[in-house]
Order: C-alpha cells, then structure tokens, then sequence
C-alpha cells in the first residue's frame, strides 16, 4: 500500500481526494512548513493568506510516495499533483513574481498532473497562462486533465423519496446572497403572497457581504420573517443533516452570480432534487434543461458573469428574478417534471461522478506519476 500525502482535510480534499475509494494507495496529512505562519496569521486576523495556504514546503522530512494537493504548489522532490478549481497558482493578490515563481514550479518535473475540476477551470487555467506566461502554455497544458468531483448517490430509486405535497425548495451553502438567495426570497414572497404552495429552505449563515447592501440584507431578513410556516432558516446543519433534508425536497436552488464549481448541485443531484441553476462558470457541465433548469444570464467566454458595474449587477439581479419566478411558476403549473427529471439528476451522478470510477482514474495518474518519475512529467 503506497501513500498520498497530503496538507489539508478539509472539505475540499475529503471531498475530492481522500474519501476516494482507493485500492492501492492511502491518504495522510503530512508535515507543512508554510502552514504553521499561515495559522498564526489567520487566529490573529481571522483571515486567510492564500499565497501560504497553497504553497507546500515540507524540506523532504514526509515520509509519503506522491504528493496530492487541492489548489496548493509545491516545491517538494517528492512527486506531487493539485486538483484545481479555477487559475492556478491560486495566490490571491500575490505579485507577479509569486505567481511566476508558482509557475514554474507547475511547469517542473515534480508536478506530474494538473487536475481540473471542471473544463471550464482547464480554460480559465489556460487563458491565465496563455497572457501572462505563454512561453509555459505548452509544457503545463500536457499536464491538464479534467476530472469531476465525486459524489456518492443519496438514492437509487426516485420513489423512496420523503415527499409532502407541497413543493418544497432548498438553497445550501455560505455566501448566500453571491449564490442569488436575495432574488430567491424576494421571488418566493412574490409567489406566496400570490397563494402559491410552496415552501423554501435556507441552510446558511447568510453573512453580509458585496452581494447585498445594509438594506438589501435587512429586507431580505425580513421577508424571511415575514413567512414563518413557508420560509424555513438553518443557521448550520452537518453533512449528513443537509443530504437527509435534500431527500425530503424536491427541488435545490443555486441561480448563483458566481461559483467556481457547486457541490450543492451535485449532492442535491444525488437525492434526486433536480436544480435550478445559473449558467455561468461550471454549472452548465453538470446541470441541463434534462436534469434540472438552467436560467440563462449575461457571461463572458470564460463563463463569468458579467457583473463588472452596478449596472450590470442590476440588470444581472432583474433576469435572476424574473427567471426564477418562471421556472417556478411552471413547475407549479406543471410538477410531472419533477420526477422525471429527479430520475435523470441520479442518473448522471452514477455515470459522471461515480466514488469507484474517480477512485480507479487517480490511482491510474498516481501510478504514472511514479511510473515516470526519474524523466519528469507524462
């Protein structure tokens, strides 16, 4: 049995790396000497420095044969490989000579493997490098592979579902208002002051942020208020709590401004809850118009929305809401396609993100890393 070491077990590398079924190799946290000022700078300003965050130095003392990082670069001689989510090296506000000096240690013979989350994170990766470090472009694009997240399915069969008659909808995640959760509400009040039978859970702690002014976040809370038996708010529930009440609803919600991928999709996918989502960033690789509904918003070729001006993020806000309030209306109106689309969500979940495929699929990139080791990358 090899090992992969690894810096983190946090959501992301759980998610992506280490609850992987593998057969050959195991997972353990290993020794970081840039994590330590990383730590001490975040329990002092409770925010994040991402140039130590995803940057690995462990001076040859872990005792592992490959390396597997989420979004970090290493200057380890121990082979390694990163699953990205978006431009990688991911360093924040760093200068270009940090991110230069990111590049090439991508563009090294230690890292054997890029693996993007998405086509659209190949794409970002590609631009980035493309206008900023073109004379690397070719050497780092032969590393790239596009490998989706894994998620295990909730339910095999869309009728041991737990359905009440009344549709019921559910918004999960942190940075509620980025995910579109004011034109949720303010469309679900709409609706509701209108008679329509439908209810709306919310688990996040709806922090305060760019997305939503001082009065925008207290309207929002207040119409929250306002619909007590329809409107239902879950500051925090675990994992587990979250699947259980996915099985229970029949339709999530992400019509996001911006998301670099959207797990929430993909575990509402697995409890058959078909989705309505934007479709800027990745979310067009893993919701359709055959498993879930997608509103349509200004992007640009990238998949970013375009949200550059006050503008532009109001007219992005106004067909959020008026697409939110037809797709409802027309599940209300017809709610036959809930189910059928509930069986198309499990079904791409067992062919797109099958545990047991991504498991086989990164051992097979491990094996080569190693494989290849004395010639640099494959």
């Amino acid at each position: 049995m090899k090992t992969v070491g690894t810096t983190h077990l946090g959501y992301n590398t759980v998610k992506n790396i280490s609850s992987l079924p593998f057969k050959n190799f195991r997972v353990e946290k290993k020794y970081d000497v840039f994590k330590i000022p990383e730590h001490f700078i975040f329990k002092l300003t409770n925010k994040i420095n991402p140039l130590l965050l995803n940057l690995h130095q462990d001076f040859g003392f872990s005792k592992c044969d490959i390396f597997h990082f989420f979004n970090a670069v290493s200057f380890s001689k121990t082979p390694w490989v990163t699953t990205f989510e978006t431009a990688m090296p991911r360093f924040g506000q760093a200068s270009v000579r940090y991110n230069a000096m990111g590049v090439k240690l991508i563009a090294g013979k230690h890292c054997k493997k890029l693996i993007a989350m998405s086509e659209c994170a190949r794409k970002i990766e590609l631009d980035f490098l493309k206008t900023n470090f073109p004379d690397y472009y070719e050497t780092i694009e032969k590393k790239i592979v596009v490998l989706y997240p894994p998620q295990k399915l909730l339910i095999t069969d869309y009728s041991k579902k737990e359905l009440k008659p009344e549709l019921s909808f559910i918004i999960v995640g942190a940075e509620f208002f980025r995910k579109g959760g004011r034109e949720i509400v303010y469309t679900f009040d709409k609706l509701l002051d209108e008679g329509k039978n439908i209810k709306l859970h919310i688990v996040s702690s709806m922090e305060k942020n760019g997305y939503a002014t001082e009065n925008e976040y207290n309207a929002t809370m207040e119409l929250i208020r306002k619909h007590p038996n329809h409107i239902f708010k879950y500051e925090y529930l675990s994992n587990e709590e979250v699947l259980a009440l996915c099985s229970k609803c029949h339709i999530g919600l992400m019509p996001t401004y911006a998301d670099t991928f959207g797990y929430s999709v993909l575990e509402a996918q697995s409890a058959g809850c078909p989705v309505i989502t934007t479709n800027v960033r990745a979310l067009p690789e893993i919701n359709s118009n055959d498993c879930g509904w997608i509103i349509p918003v200004p992007k640009n070729e990238l998949g970013h929305a375009d949200i550059n001006t006050q503008a532009e993020r109001e007219k992005f806000s106004t067909i959020l809401r008026n697409g939110l309030e037809n797709v409802i209306l027309d599940i209300v109106n017809n709610p036959t396609q809930i189910s059928s689309k509930g069986l198309n969500c499990i079904k791409r979940i067992k062919e797109k993100h099958d545990p047991d495929k991504a498991a086989i699929r990164v051992e097979e990139i491990y094996d080569k890393a190693l494989q290849y080791d004395s010639i640099g990358p494959y």
